[in-house]
């Protein structure tokens, strides 16, 4: 199991919002960060079980549909004593994201800390553009899972690093 965080990114580029998973994990690989290992994952959710096994901390960034407003971060920490993911996860495939979660959750084969992501899209019909309320909201999104990353770099080594953006 690796000791570098893994972020995942998932969904369709072709799906319209669907595609802000792949576009958030996009926008921080370009930074090459040391310490994290960044996955564009756009295939259906069995491939997820194997993907997460590999790391220790996990976050994931996917689309969801939950009613909220188009462009609402969800975020919620994924433990084997829930139940089940409270957002339902869009997906494109007939086995997504959250039944990935679930099933993980059911063979506990969870990564220590899984964090999930939800960014609550509006359009997932064929297309390669996200809606303005989706799009608008990545920056944010980077931003709070910079958040994260520092906060596990100085829960890991009690030393805070600086995150540059370029």
């Amino acid at each position: 199991m690796s000791a570098k965080l893994l972020l995942i990114g998932a969904g369709n580029l072709y799906r319209s919002d669907d595609s802000v998973g792949l576009k958030v994990v996009q926008a921080i690989k370009s930074n090459h960060l040391p310490d994290v290992d960044c996955i564009e994952h756009d295939a259906d959710g069995t491939g997820l079980l194997e993907i997460m096994a590999q790391a220790d901390t996990v976050i994931l960034v996917d689309a969801v549909k939950s009613g909220a407003p188009p462009g609402t971060i969800h975020k919620f920490a994924v433990h084997d004593s829930v139940p089940s993911c409270p957002i339902p996860l869009f997906s494109s495939h007939d086995f997504g994201v959250g039944e990935a979660i679930q099933l993980a959750q059911v063979i506990h084969q969870l990564p220590r800390r899984l964090t999930v992501y939800g960014i609550e899209g509006s359009s997932f019909c064929l297309g390669t553009m996200l809606s303005p309320a989706v799009a608008c909201v990545i920056p944010d999104v980077v931003a709070l899972i910079y958040q994260d990353i520092q906060a596990r770099r100085a829960d890991s080594s009690g030393v805070t690093w600086e995150v540059l953006d370029s």
